[in-house]
């Protein structure tokens, strides 16, 4: 028996703005990263049965090859050609089976377009999954109803991703979220109950990764109390002799807990950036509160600095990551942000139109309020607005996104002057120019380097 597993191609956010291309932020975020779904599958698949993959963002489906199965893990904005790979494997007589964040979210929907579709998690239901499949005796739905035991995990299948396609690992700590937020799709395919990891589990995965930059794909990483904190402190511990660097999803006032003596763990373990994602409702008000007219400060603009401080202290860069759109913004909130982030010499930032997760409380709010604009899922990749924002029209916030990225990043080579030191530490030159552009043409970043060293 033989399976082919696919990644389904997407259009990239950049890809809807094509003037911000051939500007360093456009070769920061298009790295390829990947869901650990599909290795994590491949891992599970019981022994004798043979495996491949092809990633459709880079390679061409080949609809003829001869398998006997076709899994399709897709996230929201990869349905639409999750569909079309279904539709024309079926056609052929190939049976589909679909899994991951859509079909869990949509599965009545995308079980038109396969013969099985997994709800939930599906690392422990997979080796039945398979085994149904070669006795001819599928479901059409495989609801998992406990969610797997992380302990029991085994290592992702990584040797998949293959230069040069990929450039950084994704390692993934906890599942769920029990933040709750109303627009994120976490606690409705994870749960709200947060699962750790065994530490020497994640040790183990991080020793079997490929490269040497991480990516942690948690929603967040919390250091609410000291049993998370410990937790955190073992595995960064851990990771110091392994020589790697990575980036992780934060909340920026978690930070206030984190001592001095676990921020040089984290450093010498490899912190390199962490990106504050601005949108994570606990923070909304605080972080859209407008300064004092007297002072140009707000109360947030002092627990920021003593934040970035110490970021800056040990050398970790910021991204900061705006979603924008929610009920309580106007127009005005593009001119407070960017004046927010010129006050703290921001380096780094992206901006997205918020979006809501299919059958999310806020997607079902604005479906009943009249305000949601498609189900167009290809849309739903952040590069376009899908609903009807509550004090701005759509024009005015999809405007308002092109004014930041275009005032933010208006002096490329004042940025790429602040960041060289950066992009040079991590390769970037050759990343581009070796890995990236052979595949998918892009200006070589060297054009816009001899400006920025350029020293009088």
């Amino acid at each position: 028996m033989k399976i082919r597993f696919i990644n389904p191609k997407y259009e990239g956010s950049l890809d809807v703005y094509p003037e911000m291309r051939g500007t360093i932020y456009s070769y920061m975020i298009e790295w390829p990263c990947f869901s650990m779904a599909i290795p994590q599958l491949i891992a599970a698949t019981p022994p004798g049965i043979e495996t491949a993959f092809t990633d459709n963002k880079f390679e061409e489906v080949d609809f003829d090859e001869k398998v006997d199965l076709v899994a399709i893990s897709s996230y929201t904005y990869q349905a639409a050609d999750a569909y079309k790979i279904g539709d024309e494997f079926r056609k052929r007589g190939v049976p589909v089976v679909m899994g991951g964040y859509h079909p869990t979210l949509m599965p009545e929907e995308a079980i038109q377009h396969a013969d099985s579709v997994v709800i939930g998690e599906a690392d422990e239901i997979w080796p039945q999954v398979v085994k149904d499949f070669h006795d001819k005796k599928q479901k059409r739905f495989y609801k998992v109803s406990q969610t797997p035991d992380l302990s029991k995990l085994p290592l992702p299948a990584r040797h998949v991703f293959t230069d040069p396609y990929y450039v950084a690992d994704s390692v993934n700590i906890v599942r769920g979220c029990s933040a709750n937020c109303e627009s994120c799709s976490v606690p409705l395919t994870y749960g709200n109950k947060m699962r750790y990891r065994p530490v020497q589990g994640i040790i183990d995965d991080i020793k079997n990764t490929r490269f040497e930059y991480i990516y942690f794909t948690d929603e967040f990483m919390y250091f609410r109390n000291q049993a998370q904190k410990d937790y955190y402190k073992k595995i960064f511990e851990q990771m110091i002799p392994l020589k790697k660097r990575f980036c992780m999803d934060t909340a920026l006032l978690f930070w206030l807990n984190i001592d001095d003596d676990m921020l040089k763990t984290m450093v010498q373990a490899g912190l390199d950036m962490v990106e504050p994602c601005y949108g994570y409702e606990l923070f909304l008000n605080m972080l859209s509160t407008k300064p004092d007219p007297r002072t140009g400060r707000s109360k947030f603009d002092d627990i920021v600095d003593r934040i970035l401080n110490r970021f800056n202290k040990y050398g970790v860069k910021v991204d900061w990551y705006y979603n924008i759109g929610f009920d309580e913004e106007d127009k005005g909130i593009f001119d407070r942000i960017l004046e927010f982030l010129n006050r703290h010499k921001a380096r780094m930032a992206e901006f997205y139109p918020l979006l809501p997760h299919p059958n999310s409380p806020f997607f079902k709010r604005l479906e009943k309020e009249g305000r949601l604009l498609t189900k167009d899922w290809s849309k739903y990749n952040q590069g376009y607005v899908v609903f009807k924002p509550k004090k701005m029209s759509e024009k005015e916030l999809l405007d308002g996104i092109f004014f930041l990225y275009k005032e933010f990043y208006k002096d490329v080579n004042k940025l790429v002057e602040r960041d060289v030191d950066y992009i040079v530490k991590r390769g970037v030159e050759d990343i581009i120019t070796e890995k990236i552009k052979p595949v998918k043409e892009k200006i070589s970043i060297k054009r816009l380097l001899p400006k920025a060293t350029k020293r009088d």
